[in-house]
């Protein structure tokens, strides 16, 4: 009887000891885990950033007309040739706009499901397809990179950052007026891009918004520009 208690109480201590151990580590795992996730957020966002750029360049190349130039921008003067208004083309700059959400849009969304196809061998091509063919996989960080233990590098074990489309590309046409040296002003005119993605990390997700900014056109003027435009976008 008491060889058997003795083994039933032995048992016992062993089961809470490898709970104990699992507990430890499991535990272990997620503090050294936590303390990683702001770096790999850092590095997700950046490589996201990236190919939210990567994407919305190619767009931009598409769609704009080499022939763009200043004169998007009309200046009008009263009989003293001093400047009342400031004007652009609003038909042509919104069509860019929706051109550039378009197609931004269109490949972000094909590269997400797989179905992006290169188009040639250019590198931002191969770029796109392979994200598309590793199920949106926008990059991978080395665990040894992280963890700043070498050793380990013999494992070659990756973590993914994967992405995934939260909401629709949002564009818009803003106007910058800014003073420029003595009596000059420069007016600028860009399209800006809001891109909404969601970055995918093992046990953790977070949405980012990604704004990027690309000029169509600038012209610097002469002359006073009215108060309601100075230091400020429209």
């Amino acid at each position: 009887t008491y060889n058997l208690k003795e083994g039933k109480s032995m048992k016992k201590w062993k089961i809470i000891l490898v709970i104990s151990v699992l507990f430890g580590l499991c535990f272990g795992i997620y503090k050294s885990y936590m303390r990683i996730l702001p770096t790999m957020d850092a590095y997700g966002e950046l490589a996201l950033r990236q190919f939210c750029s990567a994407v919305a360049v190619h767009a931009k190349r598409s769609v704009f007309d080499s022939n763009i130039n200043d004169e998007l921008i009309q200046i009008h003067r009263n009989e003293n040739g001093e400047i009342e208004s400031i004007d652009y083309d609003v038909i042509y700059l919104n069509q860019l706009t929706d051109d550039m959400v378009s197609l931004t849009e269109g490949i972000i969304k094909d590269v997400q499901i797989g179905h992006y196809k290169r188009k040639d061998d250019s590198r931002f091509e191969k770029y796109l397809e392979n994200i598309s063919t590793n199920d949106g996989i926008i990059t991978s960080i080395p665990l040894e990179s992280l963890i700043a233990f070498p050793p380990v590098s013999f494992l070659h074990w990756r973590i993914p950052i994967r992405y995934q489309t939260e909401s629709n590309v949002v564009g818009k046409v803003e106007q910058r007026v800014e003073s420029y040296g003595i009596n000059n002003v420069l007016i600028t005119l860009e399209i800006k891009l809001t891109v909404q993605q969601k970055m995918i990390l093992p046990f953790f997700h977070d949405v980012k918004n990604i704004e990027l900014t690309f000029p169509v056109a600038m012209k610097l003027i002469q002359g006073k520009i009215p108060d309601t435009y100075i230091g400020g976008n429209s």
